[in-house]
């Protein structure tokens, strides 16, 4: 019964914690990691964090490891698992100097 009470409060986060999550930000980046801590403003510290970059069909990875995340920064938070039947995965696509050396503006 705990699953159908509406996320109203930064409490529900409690199930969360040292789970592998999945955050999309307003910004519009996918971070990867798991949340070790977070506090009455949804603020959200992640561990072991990646960022994932998906552009047609494959996907790049850049590795941050901490990162804390500003609450209202958060759009969509999701636990990851594995699922149970073989989906068609995206290729990663090879290391490119210039994802490494981009840096936002």
């Amino acid at each position: 019964m705990d699953s159908l009470i509406p996320f109203t409060t930064s409490g529900a986060l409690v199930d969360c914690v040292d789970r592998k999550m999945l955050v999309i930000l307003r910004d519009g980046r996918k971070l990867h990691g798991v949340l070790r801590s977070y506090d009455q403003f949804a603020n959200l510290v992640l561990e072991n964090t990646y960022e994932r970059i998906y552009h047609q069909g494959l996907f790049a990875e850049r590795h941050h490891g901490l990162f804390l995340i500003r609450g209202e920064n958060v759009v969509l938070m999701g636990e990851i698992v594995r699922p149970t039947l073989p989906l068609n995965p995206l290729l990663r696509s090879p290391s490119s100097p210039t994802l490494h050396a981009h840096t936002p503006r």
